[in-house]
């Protein structure tokens, strides 16, 4: 039987779903491949739990992955004082830290998480068939040129680049991103694009079997949570969605 590899990002604090997701899907954790791709918290009610969760998946299985996005790069600037508080509020942060302190009930434990979670790589990471990064990268810089926030902040330049020259960058490996949200999962000729938005009203959140090229969607209208294959298109074809 041939391991397979999943990928879910852009989880900001619904742990419920998140466990669901997991619970749910066919994923195999002593087998299987899990990255998981960022954005942890803020946005959502349950930043910590979500930490906690993800934190604890990393240490029980070998095979698991964890990276930074966009939204831990924010928390670590706000801890560091190279971000204002109002900045670091506005996108969740507000709710993030009380969140901490309702799931750490200790000092030592929430400092424990909040290492963990600010020393995980923002870095593009690769295998032989895939490279998974939360945002993506700039296609005119080299890899081990590109400035750090950009694997966690880019969007058009990334998103709209000729597929050849984003494989061209990765080695023809598809890129597996998250960050910007999508009405569905998509897989064009370089990227699969794996946000669904969860925080936005009629968002969802899809864990993704990338080897199946299928995924899981929770849907926050409904609760529910359904399974679903990944839509192919060509990259001129791509609805962007609503970008936040």
């Amino acid at each position: 039987m041939t391991n397979k590899k999943w990928w879910i990002s852009d989880i900001h604090g619904y742990a419920e779903p998140f466990k669901k997701l997991i619970q749910k899907s066919d994923i195999n954790l002593e087998e299987d491949k899990l990255l998981i791709g960022g954005d942890l918290i803020d946005r959502g009610p349950d930043s910590g739990e979500v930490v906690k969760y993800a934190r604890w998946l990393d240490k029980t299985f070998p095979n698991v992955r964890v990276q930074r996005g966009n939204h831990e790069r924010m928390l670590e600037q706000y801890l560091e004082g190279e971000l204002e508080e109002k900045s670091f509020f506005i996108n969740g942060g507000a709710a993030t830290l009380d969140s901490f302190e309702q799931t750490f009930k200790s000092k030592r434990e929430r400092e424990t998480h909040i290492r963990w979670l600010t020393s995980l790589s923002v870095s593009a990471h690769s295998d032989e068939e895939f490279m998974y990064v939360h945002a993506g990268f700039h296609p005119d810089i080299p890899l081990n040129a590109q400035p750090m926030d950009l694997f966690v902040w880019i969007r058009e330049p990334f998103l709209e680049a000729d597929p050849q020259k984003i494989l061209n960058k990765s080695e023809q490996r598809k890129v597996v991103h998250g960050h910007t949200p999508m009405n569905e999962v998509i897989e064009d000729e370089a990227r699969i694009s794996c946000d669904l938005g969860v925080f936005r009203p009629s968002g969802k959140l899809a864990l993704v079997n990338l080897t199946d090229k299928t995924y899981w969607a929770w849907d926050k209208a409904s609760g529910t949570v359904a399974f679903h294959e990944i839509k192919q298109v060509r990259s001129a074809e791509k609805n962007l969605g609503d970008i936040d």
